[in-house]
């Protein structure tokens, strides 16, 4: 009885170590390769909310498509100085270089209920009037950002031409040229001191996607203020 016991002790040793081995000898699955070329995924999953309170941390998918529903206003939280509900940043990332001529290209629709208006009223320093209600803009990251702007990371990211926030279907198609682009304190690309910075960030891109603003920034966020809902939804990204 005891012999039988200890068989079957050391079948279950033998079990667990064989285990161990397997485990250790098949690979983990490969986090899926960010984007690089022409067609940038519009799977939901490869998109994130870079900067931006009151939203999920990714779009929503609809078929072939994805969407995220614009947050309501609210009120100033006096712990952060700013209203904590608002689409900032959205990226997907991005590996290696964009050729300056080349141009990046998104299809979107909004949908709306009601009469939502497009604010960019966040945080009470942004008393510029841009004469227009939010806009979105084409948004490139180099690699090694450090987000605070200061120094040679002012140049670290880039903010196309904008377009206003409005219902319908829109395709807003943005050349790689300097003069088309702001950086993080509004040089613009083909400014003298800012084309080295411009020309090193098209050559190093981590992220690629969209910014929301409007009035003094380009990036610091949008939400509806009024009575009604809207919805941005993705079709297409690409560079051509």
């Amino acid at each position: 009885m005891a012999l039988k016991s200890i068989r079957l002790l050391l079948a279950t040793f033998a079990t667990f170590f064989l285990m161990l081995l397997l485990r250790e000898t098949i690979p983990a699955p490969a986090p899926a390769a960010p984007n690089a070329g022409s067609v940038i995924s519009i799977r939901a999953s490869a998109w994130m909310f870079q900067s931006g309170t009151a939203v999920p941390a990714n779009p929503t998918q609809k078929g072939a498509d994805w969407y995220f529903d614009f947050p309501a206003d609210c009120a100033i939280d006096p712990t952060l100085g700013y209203k904590p509900c608002s689409v900032n940043y959205l990226v997907t990332g991005y590996s290696g270089a964009i050729t300056p001529g080349k141009t990046i290209s998104m299809s979107y629709q909004i949908d709306v209920t009601g009469s939502p208006v497009f604010s960019y009223r966040i945080n009470p320093n942004n008393t510029c009037s841009s004469g227009s209600p939010g806009t979105v803009r084409l948004y490139f990251q180099q690699a090694g950002d450090d987000l605070s702007g200061n120094g040679t990371y002012e140049f670290y990211r880039w903010f196309s031409t904008p377009a206003a926030l409005a219902p319908g279907s829109n395709t807003l198609s943005v050349l790689l040229a300097g003069a088309n682009w702001i950086s993080v304190y509004g040089k613009v690309g083909d400014d003298p001191t800012a084309e080295p910075g411009f020309a090193a960030a098209t050559a190093n891109i981590a992220n690629i996607g969209m910014a929301f603003g409007g009035g003094c920034f380009a990036g610091h966020g949008v939400n509806i203020q009024g009575r009604g809902t809207a919805r941005f939804t993705v079709n297409s990204y690409v560079v051509l």
